[in-house]
């Protein structure tokens, strides 16, 4: 706005037609400015964009005091609205970033978890067999065997059925844990400040 009218060489129209261009040029000033600060808005720059545009509407509006020409706060204020949006919208993207990198990391750690426990089944059914054919080979030399050579025998039968419970305890847990990789909690949320009214999220955490 110009509240003054000016006039040049004693015409008040050359004046209008000189302050209107004046008024032109220092609303393009402010808004190439302000598109330009608003173009750079990232999630976590907001506080310095804001006062980038305070300072560019500050300055127009010095050059324009000689003329009494000036841009008004609430245009600044509509500038620094849009600023606002933008700088949501750039941390919606920025929380979305972050939930995405945080699920590939959380199936990452399941798929590494899951060959773990695949490997230690495999481990311990191996070692279950390996006691469960070093048990029947004792209990056959047992059966053979008489005296001293006897109750050595039964001291180690008794051993291998101790050891081939503990595999299979193993065996059990390692299959246990397996699955516990596979199951988990289906959860259905709602935040009116993060996804807007009538809008749900559904997850799932292991």
């Amino acid at each position: 706005v110009c509240p003054r009218e000016w006039t040049v060489d004693g015409d008040r129209k050359k004046g209008k037609q000189m302050t209107d261009r004046n008024l032109k040029l220092m609303l393009r000033a402010f808004n190439g400015e302000s598109d330009a600060a608003i173009a750079k808005v990232r999630f976590n720059n907001a506080v310095a964009i804001q006062e980038r545009i305070t300072k560019a509407f500050d300055a127009v509006n010095k050059l324009g005091e000689p003329n009494a020409c000036s841009v008004q706060r609430p245009y600044l204020n509509l500038k620094l609205a849009e600023l606002r949006l933008v700088h949501e919208h750039a941390e919606k993207i920025q929380e979305e970033k972050e939930e995405q990198r945080a699920l590939r990391e959380q199936l990452r750690d399941e798929e590494t978890a899951q060959r773990e426990f695949e490997r230690a089944q495999r481990d311990a059914e191996k070692e279950e067999q390996r006691y469960a054919a070093a048990l029947e080979k004792a209990k056959a030399q047992l059966d053979a065997s008489e005296g001293a050579k006897h109750r050595e025998m039964e001291s180690k039968v008794s051993e291998l059925e101790q050891k081939l419970a503990n595999a299979h305890a193993m065996k059990e847990r390692a299959i246990s844990q397996a699955q516990l990789t596979k199951s988990g909690h289906v959860y259905v949320i709602s935040n009116m400040g993060s996804f807007g009214e009538a809008t749900y999220k559904i997850g799932m955490t292991r």
